[in-house]
């Protein structure tokens, strides 16, 4: 791009892409960013194009911004990576496009990324930043503080049963532990990180409210994706054989198995608006009771995915459905344009931000 574009004309189309990207950033994540510098010169020979500061809570965490226009190849990001090694942590690459081969670079190298089409990732060092202790204890002895991570399993588990059940917050901390299969110090761990954001508000009655919920839905659904969704994956599978002639409703019934459809099928099912094309089925049990169903093979290019239910069926929806936030996370991070508009559509029918 830079090649085919004068000096001058790629700064304007580079601030373009910057200000869409931390518009678009700000909306999905509800955290306020600000551009502090452009074209900052951080060392002898190194510039980058801004200086931002995203405002996570009560912290204020400094980003170095490399834009581009569309990265599909490891080689176009060849001198940011190990640039970034140097100050781990604080680098964010912004481009039109980031193909899915290097947002897995990225994540593995631990840099914060936002594209055009809506991928957005901030790595866990940047939630897990630290706050110094004060310099005049006794000790002289500087401690860290860790808050939880949005992106840590038991924040992810037990906001899901939050956002999908708010009768949950009344729970007592034992019953809630029991249920969500969490230790109760990591739910008071929780609950202090929410409060502390701004996201847990107690009433004068005592009973506690979710706040900002279309906020913490957005970061929730970042987390899930990013973090926690790829551990639940169990593989990619094809059919043995598939009959043409039937819908894939009666092709694949899913009754009578301790499974529930996620993803593109059950977005379907719940808007009408989508053909499903990859097939996600979310399974309590043995994996083999599914397999031996559909008669499924392992396959890197199949079209249906296998992943663990983590939750319990108390949040499953009309039986063979996915909690309605997960199946909106399922289809918020394909990447597809027709799932995204989809999951605009589910957010909407089932008033999930409310």
């Amino acid at each position: 791009m830079v090649n085919e574009l004068s000096q001058a004309d790629w700064e304007k189309a580079s601030g373009e892409i910057l200000g869409s990207a931390l518009r678009l950033f700000q909306e999905r994540t509800g955290f306020p960013v600000k551009v502090q510098a452009s074209r900052l010169l951080i060392a002898a020979d190194q510039t980058v194009d801004a200086l931002i500061r995203v405002q996570i809570g009560r912290l204020e965490i400094p980003l170095f911004v490399e834009v581009k226009d569309s990265v599909t190849s490891s080689n176009q990001i060849s001198r940011f990576i190990p640039a970034s090694k140097s100050f781990p942590g604080t680098w964010m690459l912004i481009a039109k496009y980031i193909s899915p081969a290097i947002c897995s670079l990225l994540r593995t190298a631990q840099i914060a990324y936002v594209d055009l089409t809506g991928n957005i990732h901030l790595p866990i060092i940047i939630y897990q930043r630290s706050e110094p202790a004060p310099k005049d204890r006794p000790d002289s002895i500087q401690r860290t503080r860790y808050r939880p991570s949005i992106h840590t399993d038991s924040v992810t588990r037990l906001l899901l049963y939050f956002l999908s059940n708010p009768a949950t917050l009344t729970y007592r901390q034992r019953h809630l532990a029991e249920v969500v299969g969490v230790s109760p110090a990591a739910i008071n761990k929780v609950i202090g990180f929410l409060e502390e954001m701004d996201f847990l508000a107690q009433q004068s009655d005592g009973r506690k409210i979710i706040r900002r919920k279309s906020e913490l839905i957005a970061r929730w659904c970042t987390s899930y994706t990013d973090s926690f969704r790829p551990h639940q994956l169990r593989g990619r599978y094809r059919r043995v054989k598939r009959d043409p002639s039937r819908h894939w409703m009666k092709d694949m019934d899913i009754r009578g198995l301790q499974a529930v459809w996620g993803g593109e099928p059950a977005g379907a099912i719940l808007t009408r608006h989508l053909e499903p094309e990859l097939f996600t089925i979310y399974f309590r049990g043995a994996i083999q009771d599914v397999l031996n169903r559909f008669r499924l093979t392992p396959a890197a290019d199949g079209d249906i995915e296998l992943l663990e239910a983590f939750w319990l069926p108390i949040l499953d929806y009309e039986t063979i459905l996915a909690p309605p936030l997960i199946t909106y996370a399922d289809l918020l991070g394909s990447g597809n344009e027709r799932n995204r508009e989809t999951a605009g559509i589910l957010f909407e029918k089932l008033k999930l931000g409310d």
